[in-house]
């Protein structure tokens, strides 16, 4: 089994699933197992997969006015925190940085899986905030091969100008604002070591 490069609570809504990320190019043993189960997961949803997706997409936070974006909070050293959803179509993938693999714990499968169904379904992409490597990051968390694929987003002067050029202005704007969340947060901490 591959290291991993998180592990801890992944949440959204209400609900919070104990896993963990892999980096996507080390994840070949895992998915292969994890197909198997998540197709019986599926199976024994099938009867009621449109009514938990509707009910998923009635208690979700969508971001209607994506100026709610500019005001996340920073993560908890071990949560991923999903705040809210925007369309595939409002992120493009010239901002994503590292990309991950989320996977569940054992026995920790089912929440995810609706979560991954609805989000193909719906063609909708959770955007979310992460600790990870010591340092608070937005992420970008979509499906994949029916698997929940989680992007790092680069920092705004990471992004190339031709990228830059096709990212939407509010979230720009949001990766801009909790960039600088992170900065006074650090400078905060380091000076309240200091005295």
């Amino acid at each position: 089994m591959a290291r991993s490069a998180w592990t801890g609570m992944f949440s959204f809504g209400m609900v919070n699933i104990p896993s963990f990320l892999l980096p996507s190019d080390e994840t070949e043993g895992e998915v292969d197992s994890l197909r198997e189960t998540f197709a019986e997961i599926r199976e024994k949803n099938r009867e009621k997969r449109n009514f938990k997706i509707h009910q998923f997409t009635q208690q979700q936070h969508f971001f209607k006015d994506l100026g709610d974006l500019k005001s996340l909070t920073l993560p908890a050293k071990h949560v991923m925190q999903i705040h809210g959803f925007l369309p595939l179509k409002e992120i493009d993938s010239g901002c994503y940085d590292k990309s991950f693999m989320l996977l569940p714990e054992s026995g920790a499968a089912e929440p995810l899986v609706l979560l991954i169904d609805a989000l193909a379904e719906k063609e909708l992409i959770g955007i979310g905030t992460i600790h990870l490597r010591n340092k608070p990051t937005m992420c970008a968390a979509q499906t994949k091969r029916g698997f929940l694929m989680v992007n790092t987003l680069l920092s705004p002067d990471q992004i190339s100008d031709e990228d830059a050029s096709h990212l939407n202005k509010t979230l720009k704007e949001a990766l801009e604002a909790f960039e600088k969340n992170v900065e006074r947060s650090a400078k905060h901490e380091k000076s309240a070591q200091s005295t």
